[in-house]
């Protein structure tokens, strides 16, 4: 069932899309309404976002949901944003914002959400009951700000959702991007005062950015967030992602056929971004996208310097200023699909950088955050980066580091990638096929299951030719029991070791860790490994002595 949002709402306020556009995020657009609209809240709510999952897109449509109701609730949404330098350039940004949108509902006028008015332009637009307050307010802020004390001036911006609170009016913070409060000088400070007004206040709040930072915010500030809650947003499911993509295509009257579909999905790796990307440029270019020849000219196109292009290069340019800085980076992040090229070590990074250790560490924190890297103990990897990054960032690499005619890397890219698309929808078709094991492994909780569950032998040689019905009785009517571990932990293989990748899907072969008996000691400690294979008849004898010898060595590491 194809999970959309219904249209309440005849066009965006802060949304870029219309809200019969927004698909495959109800649930996650009803459950931010409903947090916005308890009566309390004792802390703020956490939503970890993958990077370009659309995360700020379901902030705003939020927004727009509660601006559309008119209810009692008051919903504000705020970006924060590198731009800003500082925490108290930041801060007061907030603040006007806060002002803006209050005003903008008081009145029910939209457009005082986008306005350039002054602070005090505003209070006075807003209701009578509410300018005394809000005059007081501004003047506190602004004694802060003449006497220069960043802390107070910070503090008191960040307060206003609390004092609108006091005057009796219910306000809902979503605060986006909040990584980049983290990463402005004295951040850490910023994001400490956030946490700590937000945790007691009363004031409902969403706290949104990269899931890598947030965590690491949510680790240094456990005592603030006690009861905190935390919501996951991962890319789309493959379906919501084609109808999302072919919604697009036909409001922009883009052609578009099934396999074009399923293989920029899963190109793009289900992006809600990156696919809106693809149609307006095909949209813009008048392409059909109607073969893999076209659809990989749009792709490789848009990571040269179309839209996708432009998203990468934006953060680049925030997180790697000084060009001289890029030349060194780039060769490091240079590597083949696999990512078996891409795992260096922290020491050959700091040597090839030729930076200050705060500026290396910074670097390496927002492009983990940002999961253009991955940082494990003493290497930095990318084998587990998104599909499209490690594309564009290769391409860059083409250009600037090997000096290769644009016209040459053009042509190679599309070869490439052309090449690439019968793998891709093969791996697609195939993990669509393949039994979830995952959310099996994950179910185990103490349970007792009829041994021929797990011995094909026995299975066959006892209910192969029943009917449905007929076995499912006679399962349950089965003596010989086996009991299941308590799982806690579910893997990949290829987390553990990366060359199990070769043994096929990464969801094929899983490691469970649990525990036997309900006991959690050393001597009840079981690790399960489990694994898939692809064939349309039972594995021969030759086969599964492979299988089992691989998985025992595997097993022996873990």
């Amino acid at each position: 069932m194809l999970n959309v949002v219904k249209e309440t709402r005849q066009r965006p306020l802060l949304g870029s899309v219309a809200p019969a556009e927004f698909i495959g995020r109800g649930d996650d657009l009803a459950r931010l309404v409903a947090r916005a609209e308890a009566s309390e809240s004792d802390a703020p709510l956490l939503l970890l976002a993958a990077p370009a999952a659309g995360a700020s897109e379901l902030l705003r449509q939020a927004y727009d949901e509660l601006f559309a109701k008119q209810g009692a609730v008051v919903p504000i949404y705020f970006a924060w944003t590198t731009a800003d330098r500082h925490a108290g350039q930041a801060a007061r940004r907030f603040l006007q914002t806060f002002l803006s949108q209050l005003a903008a509902f008081r009145r029910q006028d939209a457009n005082l959400c986008h306005s350039l008015l002054s602070a005090r332009e505003i209070i006075e637009l807003a209701p009578l009951g509410d300018q005394e307050w809000m005059e007081r307010f501004w003047e506190a802020v602004e004694a802060a700000r003449r006497e220069g004390d960043e802390a107070e001036l910070v503090r008191l911006c960040l307060s206003g959702p609390q004092r609108a609170r006091h005057q009796g009016t219910r306000v809902c913070v979503f605060f986006d991007q909040m990584h980049a409060a983290d990463w402005l000088s004295n951040g850490v400070a910023l994001v400490s005062e956030i946490l700590t007004l937000f945790a007691k206040s009363g004031v409902p709040a969403v706290l949104a950015g990269y899931r890598r930072s947030l965590l690491g915010l949510a680790q240094k500030n456990l005592d603030t967030l006690a009861g905190i809650q935390v919501m996951r947003l991962e890319q789309l499911a493959e379906s919501d992602a084609g109808q999302l993509f072919e919604t697009l295509a036909a409001q922009a009257g883009v052609a578009l056929n099934d396999e074009c579909r399923d293989l920029l999905v899963e190109q793009t790796e289900r992006s809600p971004v990156f696919l809106r990307a693809i149609v307006e440029a095909a949209r813009a270019g008048g392409i059909s996208l109607d073969s893999f020849r076209r659809c990989q000219e749009v792709y490789v196109r848009e990571l040269l310097g179309g839209r996708i292009s432009r998203i990468f290069a934006k953060a680049w340019d925030e997180i790697v200023a000084p060009p001289a800085l890029s030349r060194q980076l780039l060769p490091l992040l240079c590597g083949d699909e696999t990512g078996q090229a891409n795992k260096v070590a922290l020491s050959i990074w700091r040597k090839r950088l030729q930076i200050d250790e705060l500026a290396f560490s910074r670097l390496l924190r927002q492009m983990h955050a940002r999961e253009w890297v991955e940082i494990n103990g003493v290497n930095v990897e990318m084998r587990r980066v998104s599909r499209v990054w490690r594309d564009y960032v290769n391409l860059r690499c083409r250009l600037e580091t090997e000096g290769k005619p644009r016209a040459q890397v053009l042509a190679d890219a599309l070869a490439e990638s052309l090449k690439r698309a019968p793998r891709l929808m093969s791996r697609r078709y195939r993990r669509a096929s393949v039994l979830p094991l995952r959310p099996i492994l994950v179910r185990f909780d103490g349970q007792s299951v009829p041994y021929s569950l797990l011995d094909a032998h026995h299975f066959a040689l006892h209910y192969e030719d029943l009917e449905p019905s007929e076995l499912a009785e006679a399962l349950r009517r089965e003596e010989t029991r086996l009991p299941l571990p308590q799982v806690v932990n579910v893997a990949t293989c290829v987390s553990y070791q990366p060359a199990m990748k070769l043994v096929g899907e990464a969801e094929g072969c899983l490691v469970a860790h649990g525990f036997t008996a309900g006991r959690y000691t050393d001597d009840d400690e079981i690790i399960w490994v489990a694994a898939q294979l692809e064939a349309k008849n039972a594995a021969g004898l030759a086969l599964v002595k492979v299988w089992h010898e691989g998985l025992r060595d595997f097993a022996a590491g873990l």
